[in-house]
C-alpha cells in the first residue's frame, strides 16, 4: 500500500483513480492505511486546483464513506442474524374483518 500512500508528494489524479479502483474492488487495505489513506486525499482536495482534480478526489472520498456504510450494513445485517432477530424490513398487509 506504501507505493499510493505518498508521504512527500501530493496525491496525483491517477493515484485518486488507482485508490478508488482499491476500494471498489475491496482490495485488502490495513486500517492504518485506509486513515491515511483518507487524511492524505483531505489535504489533496484542500490545494486542488482544477475541477477535474476536486471531482477524481471526491468520488474517492465518496467511494470510501460508501463502503463504509455498506459494511457497517453488513456487520448490523450479521448482528441481528446472529441473535436470531429478523433482518429486513418486511411490509405486512393485514386484512381484517368484522362480522356485523
Amino acid at each position: 500500500m506504501s507505493e499510493i500512500v505518498k508521504t512527500d508528494e501530493k496525491v496525483t489524479r491517477a493515484e485518486a483513480v488507482m485508490i478508488t479502483r482499491a476500494i471498489n474492488a475491496r482490495w485488502p487495505i490495513a486500517n492504518d492505511d485506509k486513515r491515511r489513506i483518507k487524511q492524505k486525499l483531505m489535504d489533496a482536495l484542500e490545494v486542488s486546483e482544477t475541477p477535474r482534480d476536486v471531482a477524481a478526489i471526491s468520488k474517492t472520498l465518496v467511494a470510501m464513506e460508501g463502503q463504509n456504510q455498506a459494511d457497517d450494513h453488513v456487520a448490523d445485517k450479521n448482528g441481528r442474524l446472529n441473535v436470531g432477530l429478523p433482518t429486513e424490513v418486511i411490509a405486512h398487509k393485514l386484512k381484517v374483518e368484522f362480522d356485523q
